[in-house]
């Protein structure tokens, strides 16, 4: 398996914090789901995996030689708990 990229991301404060890429690119103050001022931990988890999801999709339709005009997908990130810990699930 080869390596193509590696992200470095460092947190700060945990939810209510802030998240900084090694490279500067990424700067996000970070606040509790529902501000409308911060983004949360689990927007970027959607927006990422989202975005990840879609790129293999294209590059399989590519492949394929499938046309794959306008291509979207939405991914639905929700954090649960019960007795035994935290959970995330995803929905795409």
């Amino acid at each position: 398996m080869t390596t193509l990229y590696t992200a470095h991301v460092t947190s700060i404060g945990g939810r209510e914090g802030k998240v900084t890429s090694d490279d500067g690119v990424l700067s996000l103050q970070l606040g509790k789901p529902g501000s409308k001022t911060t983004t949360n931990p689990e927007q970027l988890f959607a927006a990422g995996y989202s975005a990840c999801f879609l790129s293999a999709l294209a590059y399989i339709a590519q492949q394929k030689k499938i046309p794959t005009p306008d291509l979207k997908t939405q991914a639905d990130v929700t954090l649960t708990q019960d007795n035994t810990g935290f959970f995330l699930s995803v929905v795409m």
